[in-house]
């Protein structure tokens, strides 16, 4: 049973490596073994005495590529190229496409535009019945005396409130139209903010 067992064994490695082929890598490595398998994609499975080795297709030498792997590189040549011409139609048919430009939004604009406009005529109207409005309440002074006239003009801030509160039927058309401007100064500001 021994013998025979030997002989086998012998045997076994004597057709393994009958049938064994040389392959040279670009590196000028020689691998000696079997295909064990080739994939469409390019990748190659050597079976070899030291065990199972992988490569690239790419990875061997011209003349080993075009001795055992002649159609299997046509094909891999023939999958990648039509990989590529696919991802690039893929591309091509999702590229974004490029946004329209947006008109500015006239309306909000002008609407801001009349709004600052129409803020700083309030403001200058105010302005004007302030300044009407505080004339006509030192001249309503000078029309009560002489000294509240005066006394208006050099203690505006001091001499005022009195003689509003003394003098109301004098000081009352003055004040609205004073309180009136003061209104429209803070409606503009409002408006044109």
């Amino acid at each position: 049973a021994k013998p025979a067992l030997v002989a086998g064994v012998l045997f076994a490695a004597l057709v393994g490596t009958a049938y064994a082929e040389a392959f040279t890598l670009k590196d000028g490595t020689v691998i000696t073994g079997k295909v064990a398998r080739a994939t469409s994609k390019g990748k190659i499975t050597i079976r070899t005495k030291k065990g199972i080795l992988n490569y690239n297709i790419m990875a061997f030498d011209d003349a080993t590529r075009g001795e055992h792997f002649a159609d299997l590189e046509a094909d891999v040549v023939r999958r990648r190229t039509a990989a590529a011409e696919e991802a690039e139609e893929t591309s091509r048919r999702k590229a974004p496409l490029p946004e329209p430009k947006a008109e500015p939004k006239r309306v909000a604009a002008d609407t801001n535009k009349k709004g600052t406009a129409g803020g700083f005529g309030l403001m200058m109207s105010g302005f004007l019945l302030c300044a009407i409005g505080s004339i006509w309440f030192i001249v309503a002074g000078f029309a009560e005396s002489v000294w509240w006239g005066i006394a208006l003009i050099v203690f505006n801030g001091i001499a005022g409130l009195p003689f509003l509160f003394l003098h109301w039927d004098r000081a009352k058309s003055p004040v609205i139209t004073w309180l009136v401007g003061v209104a429209l100064i803070i409606s503009g500001v409002i408006l044109a903010g």
